[in-house]
């Protein structure tokens, strides 16, 4: 199972979730805090993705060595990939 959630939920489920994708609410806010005291804020939508650093890949280190070596290789270069914003994921936000 793979979970979305703003952090790690292996440790809710360590035989079931083999990895999370987890969201830097912290650096998400500082990142805004920054625009505004440096004056660039203004209000809109903001969706934080892979491609700005806020939302990241987390296995569970007790899974993921029951994983093959080249299924973690191919979902890490598919990673690398959307975070570099080469492969964009297709989703529809409300």
């Amino acid at each position: 199972m793979l979970s979305a959630a703003l952090n790690d939920q292996s440790p809710s489920a360590p035989k079931a979730v083999l990895a999370s994708a987890t969201v830097d609410v912290p650096g998400s806010f500082l990142a805004i805090a920054k625009e505004v005291k440096d004056g660039r804020f203004h209000g809109r939508r903001i969706e934080w993705s892979r491609k700005d650093g806020f939302v990241k890949l987390v296995w569970n280190p007790a899974l993921r060595e029951r994983v093959p070596a080249e299924v973690v290789k191919s979902v890490e270069e598919l990673d690398a990939k959307i975070a570099s914003g080469e492969l964009r994921v297709p989703y529809s936000a409300p």
